[in-house]
């Protein structure tokens, strides 16, 4: 996968796009090491110091600015989440992929909330797909009713899976944002990726029309969402407590509450008259979330000849 995200990078720095734009810590990465000058936004990495992207978490490298998607205090806000929801929780298990540059921060902040918490962690490595089921039966051979499922590309891919393999073995689980809710895990809590992403056209269209990356700093995420998927609670015999309940700002099947109220930007094509059209083509089976989408924006006071085509690798 790594040396797909490298030739898919080189290919695209050949055409000589105005723009690029990396969708996930490989692609972003795997453009910078490129070496080009064209500008590079990132958007849903999850450390970009971490990642060699920029140098400090407060600002930007040059060329390349963007958005990331963790905060510090976010293993420890799922965990206590957690302990609110599953009576008695003494032990927890801790799902993650060792390849994943991140995880390393990721432990630290896992011994540190479950000191503070008094839980006590049990980790599992999963390095690929084949790794989760036999995971989570190691989780209930050892008692765990509950699980945190680290964030990282192939993890999140795998949310499906990992939601229907922890029910299976009657445990609760928590991934990183709403759409491993929404897949069927117990509960969500972190940014609004699909927000992030959105906000990112902000910068798109900035560099667009003439703003450097290098005044454009780099966005951590400040506002949050708890989501809770009910039918899970009800297959796990758990029930949520009513002061979370009553956060929630949705009486379905699936409960959002955001921390912070959101309010989503306007879409791109109502700023400055910009009018995006976008064809998307997926390269391979097994390249998700490997996408390549071609973006052409007609945007006042940006003239080239017409259209400008930026691509962006996923």
């Amino acid at each position: 996968m790594p040396e797909r995200f490298k030739s898919m990078a080189t290919e695209l720095v050949v055409l000589k796009p105005d723009l690029l734009v990396g969708v996930s810590p490989p692609s972003a990465v795997a453009l910078k090491n490129t070496g080009t000058s064209i500008p590079i936004v990132f958007t849903a990495v999850g450390d970009a110091v971490a990642a060699g992207l920029v140098p400090s978490h407060t600002g930007h490298s040059g060329t390349i600015t963007g958005f990331t998607i963790l905060s510090p205090d976010l293993i420890a806000k799922r965990l206590q989440l957690l302990a609110q929801i599953v009576p008695g929780l003494k032990r927890v298990g801790v799902l993650y992929n060792p390849d994943n540059p991140l995880q390393q921060r990721m432990l630290r902040e896992v011994a540190e909330a479950t000191q503070t918490l008094a839980l006590a962690p049990q980790l599992a490595e999963a390095r690929k797909a084949g790794n989760i089921e036999s995971s989570f039966a190691q989780f209930a051979k050892s008692g765990i009713k509950a699980a945190l499922i680290a964030p990282g590309p192939m993890l999140w891919l795998e949310r499906t899976r990992i939601a229907r393999s922890a029910i299976a073995a009657g445990i609760a689980e928590t991934q990183f944002d709403r759409e491993g809710a929404e897949a069927g895990s117990l509960f969500s809590y972190g940014p609004n990726v699909s927000e992030v992403i959105r906000q990112t056209s902000d910068y798109v269209v900035k560099i667009l029309r003439g703003t450097a990356p290098r005044d454009l700093p780099m966005v951590q995420p400040t506002r949050f969402e708890l989501v809770i998927n009910l039918k899970t609670a009800k297959a796990l015999g758990l029930t949520i407590p009513p002061s979370l309940l009553q956060r929630a700002d949705q009486d379905r099947d699936v409960r959002s509450w955001p921390a912070v109220a959101l309010a989503p930007p306007a879409p791109a094509a109502r700023r400055g008259g910009c009018q995006p059209r976008c064809r998307g083509t997926r390269v391979g089976p097994s390249l998700v979330p490997a996408l390549v989408t071609r973006f052409t924006m007609k945007c006042p006071g940006y003239s080239t000849g017409g259209s400008a085509p930026v691509y962006a690798t996923r």
